[in-house]
């Protein structure tokens, strides 16, 4: 796959964000 390194940070970057929402909710629970 010869995709500029920027397609895929626009393809993960709502992963990212899913991850970091779900450890800021997991550290407020705690």
């Amino acid at each position: 796959m010869d995709g500029c390194p920027q397609e895929k940070l626009v393809f993960y970057a709502p992963f990212y964000l899913l991850i970091i929402r779900f450890s800021g909710e997991l550290r407020n629970s705690n």
